[in-house]
């Protein structure tokens, strides 16, 4: 009877760790899915605006900068400081 009993507690043991990490993933899970839609939706639309600089040239009394957009929103540059 004393060896019945060893198995019935592994089994039992076996099952309740079984329990926690099915409800521990449960509990787990919407926050996980909740961070990576934020962070997916962020990382989406940081790089919207990028601008890069052409080429410059040096004129009597200042430069000409040309620079592209290369990203997906419209940039207006209404200043450029040297």
């Amino acid at each position: 009877m004393g060896k019945r009993s060893y198995g019935t507690f592994t089994i039992i043991s076996v099952v309740l760790l079984l329990v926690v990490a099915v409800f521990s993933g449960i509990a787990i899970y919407p926050w996980l899915m909740n961070f990576l839609s934020e962070t997916g939706i962020k990382s989406a639309y940081a790089p919207s605006k990028i601008v890069v600089i052409e080429s410059v040239k040096a004129v009597q009394g200042g430069f000409i900068l040309y620079v592209r957009n290369v990203g997906v929103s419209p940039v207006t540059v209404d200043r450029a400081y040297v």
